[in-house]
């Protein structure tokens, strides 16, 4: 008997495989921390049910992403939210450069900073027995 999550494994297995032959690397921590969650999502063209679902047919698929991407803008009002990615990432600091990237962005924070300051001038508690 198979275990629930067996496809789900064998999926993201192969996921790993294809990345690790396009890349090169063995570890791929940081590659799968930088793909973005929609990318498992491109598996999903080689149906031919889903692209008639999602787009008709594949010669039609860059018009369906350019209206996705042109009522994101209309929505946000500004036409930085399709910058590069990569064009706001700065140096890594020795700190905090072992976080998951997510941790990495919330510790990295101007108010993070500040509440770690105020933390370390604050007074210990003192708990009475």
């Amino acid at each position: 008997m198979d275990r629930t999550n067996n496809i789900l494994e064998r999926f993201f297995r192969g996921m790993k495989q294809k990345e690790r032959r396009r890349s090169g690397r063995k570890i791929l921590t940081q590659d799968f921390e930088h793909l973005p969650p929609e990318a498992a999502l491109v598996y999903n063209l080689k149906c031919a049910d889903y692209v008639s679902i999602v787009c008709g047919s594949l010669d039609r698929l860059h018009d369906v992403f350019s209206e996705m991407d042109m009522s994101k803008v209309s929505k946000n009002g500004d036409v930085k939210s399709r910058t590069d990615y990569y064009s706001n990432i700065e140096a890594p600091r020795i700190e905090t450069a072992s976080l998951p990237t997510k941790d990495r962005k919330l510790i990295r924070t101007d108010q993070m900073q500040q509440r770690i300051a105020a933390a370390a001038k604050s007074r210990v508690p003192h708990y009475a027995p």
